[in-house]
Parts: C-alpha cells; structure tokens; sequence
C-alpha cells in the first residue's frame, strides 16, 4: 500500500465517520423534551444502528469514486 491509498482510506473513514456523526447528532438534538442523558442515548444507538451502515456506505463510495476515477 501506497501513501496516496493510505491517505485515501483515511479521508474515506472520516468522511464516514462525520456524516454518521452528523445524522446521529441531528436525530439527538431533535427529541422534543428529553434530558440530556436521553439525548446521548439515543446519539449513542444511532452511531451504532445506522451510523455504521452510514459509515461503511460513504467511505465505500469515496473510495470506488476515487478509485474508478468518477467525476
């Protein structure tokens, strides 16, 4: 492996990463009247479930958009 695939597989998981991350947060900040402990439980079980299929969508769609050089 190659410094540029490293690189690439690297940008792939936090792309991932911060759009699960930003799905999880928009569906914790959106409960109406719920305590701070409730909100980061279900932050918490949204990165879990569908966070990781999020994450595993995008990078894998970075990476064969980088790889099949799509534009």
């Amino acid at each position: 492996m190659n410094v540029a695939d490293a690189a690439l597989t690297f940008a792939a998981a936090v792309i991932g990463a911060a759009v699960a991350g930003a799905y999880a947060a928009y569906r914790a900040v959106s409960l109406e009247d719920a305590a701070t402990a409730e909100r980061w439980n279900r932050f918490a079980d949204t990165m879990l479930w569908p966070g990781a299929l999020i994450f595993v969508a995008v990078a894998a769609m970075v990476w064969f958009g980088w790889k099949l050089n799509i534009d």
